[in-house]
């Protein structure tokens, strides 16, 4: 059984994040493609990184990945970058835009818009998001 896991290190213009995940080929998925998409999904670059390690600089982010990845019992990928060309700010407001963009899809699909844990689970990052983009707003 495979693992799917890795420690990411997210890069983006104003800062880096680091985490432990696994499922990390859902970064590539959202509701509205059958298929994974060969970008990264911004709606779900916020749910895996939103309560991340936040760094300032790039070489105290890769030494905290190494921490994680030698503490880990098992990482099956490694430490992967992500680089991403947007300040945290810009990718909430993408990801704002994918979820309700999901959620849209859900509710005119027929098989799906019934299905309230889909919607919950779409909802509960929409709030998320909200959240943090109003914390990002106030705290400058």
């Amino acid at each position: 059984m495979s693992a799917d896991n890795a420690i990411l290190v997210l890069e983006l213009k104003d800062q880096f994040r680091v985490t432990e995940a696994g499922a990390i080929d859902n970064l590539y998925w959202k509701w509205s493609n059958e298929n994974h998409s060969e970008e990264l999904v911004s709606a779900r670059l916020f749910e895996y990184f939103n309560k991340s390690k936040k760094f300032n600089d790039k070489g105290e982010a890769f030494s905290f990945a190494s921490k994680l990845f030698s503490k880990a019992e098992i990482v099956e990928y490694g430490i992967i970058p992500l680089v991403i060309k947007k300040t945290w700010g810009q990718l909430l407001e993408t990801a704002r835009e994918e979820l309700n963009a999901e959620k849209m899809f859900v509710l005119n699909n027929p098989e799906l818009k019934n299905r309230g844990d889909i919607l919950d689970e779409i909802n509960y990052s929409y709030s998320d998001v909200l959240t943090e983009i109003s914390r990002e707003k106030y705290a400058k």
